[in-house]
């Protein structure tokens, strides 16, 4: 599972997918990655065009408990 969190003074930059770029290839290419699943709250337009850079596949949307509350979420999943 991949996550990332920036400050709202950080977005915009290109942050969350060139380190989610480099932490997929290195995971890949030392770790033996085979698959990767990623999640954002639907409604956060900025994680989702993050994931479609990444060509992860659009698998559901499905409901979980984040903090306490729950929170629809879009999942994607692809073999890499």
């Amino acid at each position: 599972m991949l996550g990332y969190w920036l400050g709202v003074e950080f977005w915009g930059n290109g942050y969350a997918y060139e380190a989610s770029r480099a932490l997929v290839d290195y995971c890949k290419e030392n770790l033996g990655l085979k698959q990767l699943e990623v999640s954002h709250l639907v409604g956060n337009e900025r994680s989702k065009s993050v994931i479609n850079k990444l060509a992860v596949t659009y698998m559901e949307n499905k409901v979980v408990t984040v903090h306490g509350r729950d929170r629809e979420v879009s999942v994607y999943r692809s073999e890499i």
